[in-house]
């Protein structure tokens, strides 16, 4: 195969549940992430970088495959099964493609397999309880499935989260890295940020917070799942703790790996990202499971190949947007490719989007969430998919409400309206690529099948 584009290596690194607000280049106070502020100061750091999805399923179609995100529980295990991801143009133009993780919901069993040379995702060997999760109808017993894996490896494996550490997640990519004779895609995803925030002793001390034992850890972590509203400040400040103390981890996680790069890549591009946030009582809420910009607003650095250093994009900008910049960065493709609309280039590689659309699927309630975010306004609806109709609808007017306290959905009914449209657009316009899509896929299926009866390959 004959490499195409500037054969240039490209890291997609990934944490789970990143908040962007948390970190040191976003303006926290702590100093939670030295690493990743210095990456964001070697290249483009994007201000108001938003996920196309409040949860991981919903937001790694976008990151991954430059597509909406899905809209229906049941696309979950559908929308890679035949569609292409950025993996693929890479490994058609002659790059090595490999991915590093240990989410079940970017599993092989969702497909994120495909276009990739080397995919690990630890689950080679399905344990029952893992295979019991993965069935079809999964989503109606997600959170049961998991409460019953992480009881049982309290009980018997001394309790700690079902991942693999950072640490260990980079001896098997430093070991590959340092087996490349030639140019690559690498994607590694973190999971240590998400719950349960079980960091290691000493990044509790680095940031001056009081020690906290596995058993306190615990008992916290099934607090935050079943009664959240009975946490005490004092334990939501341990939490915050715990998640700062993970996020200081992965961070000294990243600056190793990219410390092996320097050595034998210095040319390599780096982007860094985060597929959604987590809620600690922000708008009475827990974990990820909302729209509201402590779940949308995530960290987007783009570093290296030819990106200039300390460069700050105030413009919104989505993850969808993520396929695009990195074919521009190994000098692949076009601008638009995966559904951009404004040009790329090396001083803001991930274009500009006017309208984010996000959705966010809670198959337990059977509820659907869908926002349309613009850099001054942010509209959700809410919908209750088993009676099909709308639940309820919020507006903020982001520019004199950051922090989406005041919903003016009934004051303003003009600008109401103009969003209704918009996501109504949005979703008959998803709708109709998906469903082209599948008559695509069952068009080629059939000539295949005739094929076949006729005797051919």
């Amino acid at each position: 195969m004959v490499t195409t584009g500037n054969g240039r290596p490209i890291v997609l690194i990934t944490i789970d549940s990143l908040r962007a607000d948390h970190l040191g280049a976003y303006g926290y106070g702590r100093n939670t992430s030295p690493h990743i502020d210095a990456l964001a100061a070697q290249g483009v750091r994007y201000a108001q970088a938003i996920s196309n999805g409040g949860g991981t399923p919903e937001a790694f179609p976008s990151i991954l495959g430059g597509v909406s995100p899905p809209i229906h529980w049941q696309e979950y295990r559908e929308i890679f099964r035949h569609r292409p991801t950025i993996a693929h143009i890479l490994r058609d133009a002659g790059y090595e493609t490999a991915a590093f993780h240990s989410n079940p919901y970017l599993s092989r069993w969702f497909h994120y397999h495909r276009g990739f040379d080397l995919f690990d995702d630890g689950m080679t060997k399905l344990t029952p309880e893992q295979a019991f999760l993965l069935e079809d109808d999964w989503p109606q017993r997600a959170r049961g499935i998991f409460r019953l894996f992480n009881r049982m490896r309290s009980l018997y494996r001394g309790w700690s989260p079902p991942i693999v550490k950072a640490e260990d997640l980079n001896e098997k990519v430093i070991s590959w890295l340092r087996a490349r004779s030639r140019k690559f895609f690498l994607w590694i995803h973190y999971m240590d940020v998400h719950y349960p925030y079980k960091p290691p002793p000493l990044y509790l001390r680095l940031l001056g917070a009081p020690p906290v034992n596995s058993w306190r850890m615990l008992g916290l972590y099934y607090q935050l799942r079943r009664n959240p509203h009975g946490l005490s400040p004092r334990d939501l400040q341990i939490l915050v703790n715990l998640y700062d103390a993970c996020i200081r981890y992965v961070d000294d996680a990243i600056g190793s790996l990219l410390a092996e790069l320097q050595k034998k890549w210095p040319e390599a591009a780096i982007v860094l990202t985060a597929d959604h946030g987590d809620a600690f009582g922000d708008h009475g809420r827990f974990s990820h499971d909302s729209l509201y910009e402590e779940l949308l607003r995530v960290p987007l650095v783009v570093a290296g190949g030819g990106t200039k250093s300390g460069t700050v994009v105030a413009e919104q900008v989505s993850l969808r947007g993520i396929s695009d910049a990195i074919l521009s960065l190994v000098g692949l493709g076009r601008p638009g490719l995966w559904g951009g609309s404004q040009a790329v280039s090396t001083a803001s590689p991930v274009p500009r989007e006017e309208r984010v659309f996000s959705v966010c699927l809670n198959p337990s309630q059977k509820r659907r969430l869908i926002s349309c975010r613009t850099e001054g306004w942010k509209y959700i609806r809410i919908e209750d998919m088993e009676a099909g109709c709308l639940v309820g609808e919020e507006l903020y007017y982001l520019k004199a409400d950051p922090r989406e306290t005041r919903n003016v959905v009934e004051d303003e009914p003009d600008k109401a309206q103009e969003f209704r449209v918009r996501v109504d657009g949005f979703l008959a316009a998803t709708e109709q690529k998906r469903s082209r899509t599948l008559h695509e896929m069952e068009r080629i299926a059939k000539r295949v099948r005739r094929l076949k009866s006729l005797g051919g390959p």
